[in-house]
């Protein structure tokens, strides 16, 4: 086993085709990789990741892009993860991809959608926002409408 300072390999062949890889200019091939989540540290926001196409490699733990907010990855899902291309182990997860086995729960133009647990969500369809969870849901145009009702009785 080959100890190296951001991944565990399991064998010499792996360590070489992942470290030794470079093109004609001597940079690193496969800088950007897609993986699969392998295990989470959610305390530190990092996870380790498997890649399929590489016999028994699992990394150890890397940063996951965070923009601010704290969301990680479910182990098995698909990932993107960008390689430093100067040599060095360094790489950080830039966030997960969807495929045939993620698809987007909403799509269109102008809809957004996030999942911030598997019971909570928030989404747009460009014109309304849709909060979500266990015990229903309401969007902000109930609200607003409510909030209308309300001021009228309270006129009379």
């Amino acid at each position: 086993m080959i100890i190296c300072k951001n991944y565990n390999l399991r064998n010499k062949r792996a360590a070489a085709l992942f470290f030794h890889t470079k093109n004609k200019e001597g940079y690193m091939n496969d800088v950007i990789r897609i993986g699969k989540v392998s295990s989470v540290d959610y305390e530190k926001g990092m996870i380790s990741v498997y890649y399929e196409d590489r016999t028994a490699m699992v990394t150890s733990i890397m940063p996951v892009l965070s923009n601010g907010r704290y969301k990680m990855p479910k182990i098995g899902e698909s990932i993107l993860v960008a390689h430093l291309s100067n040599g060095t182990n360094a790489a950080v997860v830039l966030g997960t991809v969807f495929n045939d086995a993620n698809v987007p729960k909403m799509s269109g133009q102008n809809v957004y959608y996030e999942e911030l647990s598997d019971n909570i969500m928030i989404s747009s369809d460009g014109i309304d926002i849709t909060l979500k969870a266990a015990a229903g849901s309401i969007n902000v145009s109930m609200l607003l409408n409510l909030i209308k009702r309300v001021e009228a009785l309270e006129r009379r």
